[in-house]
């Protein structure tokens, strides 16, 4: 699957004193794909501001239900502190997160095996949720893949990536990881955004995430 652009400069600069922003959840991608398990698997489609987006679900210990809504931080992945409450886990796990996702930029079509491998990368406990048919040689390629730094810290720049993370019930909602090319090398890194509250909104029907432990 060809994963388009995304032109996202109201990330940048102006907009950080502005109101909650309206993402909402349109589909789970095109064609919608899910696992031997029944899990929808990304990248899903977004309306942000009016734009058709994508991002990658990260996070399968927690249940983002259908029709809810909730404001989320906005982190650089560059800007990932270890310790840092305002996410989930350290810069490493992110990066290899963030190093399977590219390959979907790419053009590999895998998406079963790319978003079980982001699961069980961020909480190895969700491979017990995988039917056997899930855990196959591919899917612990790309696992393996993403557990080694030297695969993903060349890639490209981590500041292409951004974390949405709930603000408030982070026991309740999924964190997402959004694709933003650099549109300027220059541009400051807006490591400011951690503390921007983004509405994000989750609306399409038939959408099954990970069950909340």
């Amino acid at each position: 699957m060809k994963l388009r652009a995304l032109g996202l400069l109201l990330l940048f600069g102006g907009l950080l004193s502005a109101a909650p922003i309206s993402v909402k959840l349109v589909d789970t991608g095109t064609p919608t794909v899910k696992d031997s398990s029944g899990y929808s698997v990304g990248p899903y489609d977004l309306l942000f501001q009016g734009q058709s987006i994508q991002a990658l679900c990260v996070d399968p210990l927690h249940t983002s239900s259908i029709g809810s809504s909730w404001n989320v931080n906005v982190t650089a992945l560059s800007s990932v502190k270890s310790g840092d409450q305002t996410y989930l886990h350290d810069q490493a796990l992110y990066a290899g997160a963030a190093y399977l996702y590219n390959l979907l930029l790419q053009g590999n079509t895998d998406r079963k095996n790319i978003q079980d491998a982001v699961w069980v990368l961020m909480d190895p406990s969700f491979k017990n949720d995988l039917n056997s048919a899930d855990k196959n040689s591919t899917f612990y390629s790309y696992l393996n893949a993403a557990q080694n730094p030297t695969n993903y810290t060349p890639f490209e720049s981590l500041s292409d990536f951004y974390i949405l993370s709930d603000t408030s019930s982070r026991n309740k909602n999924q964190e997402f990881l959004l694709y933003n090319p650099s549109q300027n090398s220059a541009t400051p890194e807006p490591v400011t955004l951690a503390m921007f509250g983004i509405s994000f909104i989750l609306g399409a029907a038939g959408i099954r995430f990970a069950k909340k432990r």
